[in-house]
């Protein structure tokens, strides 16, 4: 005669994402047993991890859970997100790891003019690269310009162009320059 042992949590998905300069880790449960808490755990390599958080499981459920934690202090270029479940006995089961590319700031590069009024470009100074993408987007995350135009200003600065007056608040401007992503804010009044 057969018998089954129930897993202690039936993981429906782990998300790792990229939220402004901040990373969203989410996931579900649809059961747990004897669920205690999650472990989120941070690398750079992808071998030598460090604790992030604990987040506190639901016990005993056979009902869909939701949880999500936002790691506010990741690290820049790829981050590798691991989740683990333990249960009120101390055993663990590890999930798929997660990865996520953080850029970085544009440190020898700063935008101008910021603040701005009523503006309708920015230039970013430094060494202009071939640009391929740029982004803009709200202090939510949201696009906010679809459609903008890359020239270059005198000196070495690349004009933004928008084709409309943005309005006042937080912006983050991402430009990618031969495969490269960099990103700063500014501020528009």
């Amino acid at each position: 005669m057969a018998t089954s042992t129930a897993l202690p949590v039936t993981l429906i998905d782990f998300v790792a994402q990229k939220k402004q300069n901040d990373v969203e880790l989410k996931w579900s449960t649809a059961s747990e047993i004897n669920s205690d808490y999650f472990t989120i755990e941070r690398s750079t390599d992808g071998e030598n991890y460090v604790h992030v958080a604990n987040v506190e499981g639901n016990g005993n459920s056979n009902q869909i859970t939701e949880y999500a934690y936002l790691d506010k202090s990741a690290p820049q270029g790829t981050v590798f997100y691991k989740l683990k479940q333990t249960d009120y006995d101390g055993t663990t089961v590890s999930f798929d790891v997660q990865t996520v590319h953080m850029e970085e700031q544009m440190a020898s590069r700063s935008v101008f003019p910021n603040p701005c009024a009523d503006c309708n470009y920015v230039d970013i100074t430094g060494d202009p690269k071939s640009v391929r993408e740029v982004s803009i987007t709200d202090n939510l995350g949201n696009a906010v310009v679809n459609e903008v135009y890359v020239t270059y200003a005198p000196g070495s600065a690349m004009r933004i162009n928008f084709t409309k007056a943005l309005s006042a608040g937080m912006y983050t401007i991402r430009v990618n320059t031969n495969e490269e992503w960099a990103s700063n804010k500014f501020i528009v009044k």
